[in-house]
């Protein structure tokens, strides 16, 4: 439902309206810890709702061989591929006013709500990649830990 009259004050003396201060911050993201990479982006911006991602098989497990005087390893290990797939996390939100609440407060509220997606839109992506990353450090990947199966999410792409 829009902004109504309802939902706005309507004081004795009008004064200039101000952005409530914010409680939280996408601190992460802004830090310049995350970084856009370009593969990520394009796979993003590609159709659909999964991405393939390519990545090559981890090969820090593979055992030795003793090394025997004049002889060649006697296993080859070879580098392997495989594909992952990535979900993107489109969301969407709705955010409204009316012309007549902006006209009876003298102020702009689509203009304020437009102010402030910017920050909204880090902080819903702030969101989804700290529990991208719980999920990822609370379920696999520890020494001896089991990988996810190929094909299996490897996290949002949006």
């Amino acid at each position: 439902m829009p902004t109504t009259i309802s939902n706005l004050w309507i004081p004795d003396i009008w004064l200039a309206t101000m952005r409530e201060k914010q409680a939280t911050f996408p601190s992460l993201l802004n830090s310049g810890v995350v970084v856009d990479h370009p593969k990520a982006a394009e796979l993003a911006s590609g159709p659909g709702e999964v991405a393939m991602i390519p990545f090559f098989r981890d090969i820090t497990d593979q055992d030795d061989e003793i090394q025997v005087e004049n002889a060649e390893p006697q296993v080859d290990n070879i580098i392997t591929a495989g594909q992952m797939k990535a979900t993107a996390c489109n969301r969407v939100t709705k955010n409204s006013s009316t012309a007549f609440a902006a006209q009876l407060s003298g102020e702009d509220p689509v203009g304020e709500m437009i102010a402030q997606m910017v920050q909204r839109r880090l902080k819903q992506r702030q969101k989804t990649l700290l529990a991208t990353i719980r999920g990822a450090f609370g379920s696999a990947g520890a020494a001896g830990g089991a990988a996810p199966p190929e094909g299996r999410a490897g996290g949002c792409l949006r």
